[in-house]
């Protein structure tokens, strides 16, 4: 499924979490719905601007968040951290010195 047809992201509109095209109602949020027990039925009927596809997409979207999330987390550290232009670390180096080079890291 392409979930990119249902799901988007808009500054201004619930600070930038995903949510279904056409609504207000977050992907995280259909998500708790179903984790506190809710039906698909129940949800269909208490959001008439959800559809079937609509569900589907966002279990689909948060697969595809989780797959990614885990393939960052199973790459060895040195290859998720980039210095730029990191010199050494001296005998003396000061405690700002170690935070400026924390700072530069990307993880």
């Amino acid at each position: 499924m392409d979930w990119r047809k249902y799901i988007y992201s808009n500054p201004n509109i619930l600070l930038g979490k995903p949510v279904v095209k056409g609504t207000r109602l977050s992907v995280e949020f259909i998500l708790e719905l179903f984790a506190a027990g809710w039906t698909e039925s129940q949800v269909l009927e208490s959001y008439p601007t959800l559809n079937i596809e609509s569900i589907r997409a966002a279990f689909a979207f948060s697969v595809e968040c989780m797959q990614n999330e885990f393939q960052k987390a199973s790459r060895p550290l040195a290859s998720r951290i980039e210095l730029r232009d990191a010199q050494p670390l001296q005998k003396d180096s000061s405690l700002e010195t170690l935070q400026s080079l924390r700072h530069e890291a990307r993880y």
